[in-house]
């Protein structure tokens, strides 16, 4: 097959039938972008992107139950101080966690005393910048040291910097005001993304692993609190065997307790589990939790290439003359197929493209409203603070990229095969009959 003679051949077609080819390019257009709007909105949740980049090997753990059917007693909340330090300490298939406490929205005295600017204060452990990737852009993390020491030091965003002090090198050493407290600024970062609650805050303080439920050494109520785990393992394969580890020790825990109270980990989910709606908990392979989002994805490629398809058998009828002509002087089937295929695969090409333009600036102008109407309770917390971004690590992607050529192909192969491969099977008598 010659390429500049299919390509020649390819215009004229189009110019003969500028309808077809419209609605052809339409077609794949839409359907691209709906699939590749679906992806990039999956991507930006499982990928590895700023500061998550180890998102691949993080194990969190965010919620526990004790229980007590005896007393008819049930308390739920996030993990307590007790069991972090009792318990997590430990554990043989952790290479690190860290922990954090729910961010708090707060007032920011402006140095000119006459504003307050509303942002996201987290408490996080030292460990917590050896996990997600910041940039610093001044300074550096605040140590071990400082946290058991109670010293009021704040790592924060170079946005709020630049508010405040004008730049990241302005403000180091600076002091800020916090609600009542007052800290000095030990570092300043490159700022995250709002779509990651995990990680984003504008300003990241010592936590204080202090208080719990109960202070009775006996009472299990006392592993209640606050506070949220991510731990750290060197391969993604371990994370069961850090889960069954966790399980073990609560099933030990609860089976000693005098007073019949018992302990559940009800949620310990990966990224890619809890990006999918999964706790961790259950026995849930990754098929499982992916089929739900497969099955949309065959949709939004199966309907539109059928739509396609029939167009596609449309334009193969009043080719058929043109068929039967070249057939009649010695062109192969194989040839007239690849011919075709190529045809229609240029055009998905071109529709792919603009459907990947389409999806682009619909993320870019509207990700605002789009990603507020899919966030998470813990998302939505964020995004009162600092609406959530796209920035271009997830957008220009080469995961999107190849993703778009594989739908590209997909799709021209379910459109155009079945209709093609009919249209040469006729007889070329019946071909050259056929009025164009």
């Amino acid at each position: 097959m010659n390429l500049k003679t299919s390509l020649k051949q390819l215009w004229r077609e189009s110019k003969a039938t500028p309808v077809f080819t419209a609605l052809y390019i339409g077609g794949v257009t839409f359907a691209v972008a709906f699939t590749m709007l679906y992806a990039i909105l999956i991507y930006v949740e499982v990928a590895p992107v700023y500061p998550e980049y180890n998102r691949e090997t993080t194990l969190f753990l965010k919620n526990m139950q004790c229980n007590n059917p005896e007393k008819k007693m049930l308390m739920q909340s996030m993990i307590g101080s007790s069991f972090i330090e009792e318990h997590l300490s430990d554990l043989k298939n952790c290479d690190y966690l860290t922990v954090t406490s729910m961010g708090n929205m707060v007032f920011v005295k402006h140095p000119d005393g006459k504003t307050d600017i509303r942002q996201l204060l987290s408490m996080v452990d030292e460990n917590f910048f050896r996990l997600y990737d910041y940039e610093f852009m001044a300074g550096e993390p605040f140590t071990r040291a400082d946290r058991d020491s109670g010293v009021n030091v704040a790592i924060i965003t170079d946005r709020l910097a630049s508010k405040l002090f004008g730049s990241a090198e302005a403000a180091l050493g600076r002091d800020i005001t916090v609600e009542s407290y007052t800290y000095r600024v030990r570092g300043v970062v490159r700022e995250g993304s709002s779509i990651n609650p995990d990680s984003y805050s504008n300003i990241f303080v010592p936590v204080s692993l202090k208080g719990s439920r109960s202070d009775d050494k006996g009472d299990l109520r006392r592993y209640m609190g606050g506070y949220k785990v991510a731990m750290k393992v060197s391969d993604p394969d371990r994370i069961q065997a850090l889960k069954d580890e966790i399980n073990e020790k609560v099933s030990r825990i609860s089976a000693t307790d005098p007073e019949g109270w018992s302990l559940i980990v009800r949620s310990m989910p990966s990224k890619v589990e809890s990006a999918f709606g999964s706790d961790g908990t259950e026995s849930e392979t990754l098929f499982d939790i992916l089929k739900p989002y497969i099955i949309v994805l065959m949709v939004l490629l199966v309907i539109p290439a059928l739509n396609i398809s029939g167009m596609i058998g449309g334009q193969m009828n009043r080719r058929l003359s043109e068929i039967g002509l070249r057939r009649s002087f010695g062109a192969p089937r194989g040839s007239l197929c690849s011919q075709v295929m190529f045809e229609n695969f240029i055009l998905t090409l071109v529709g792919g493209a603009l459907g990947l333009i389409l999806v682009w600036l619909v993320l870019i102008l509207g990700h605002n409203r789009l990603l507020i109407m899919l966030a998470s309770g813990e998302e939505i917390w964020s995004f009162m603070i600092s609406p959530p971004e796209v920035t271009a690590e997830m957008l220009f992607a080469p995961a999107v990229f190849i993703g778009a050529l594989v739908v590209c192909v997909v799709l021209n192969v379910l459109s155009a095969y079945i209709p093609v491969r009919l249209a040469l099977r006729r007889p070329i008598v019946t071909s050259l009959n056929n009025k164009r």
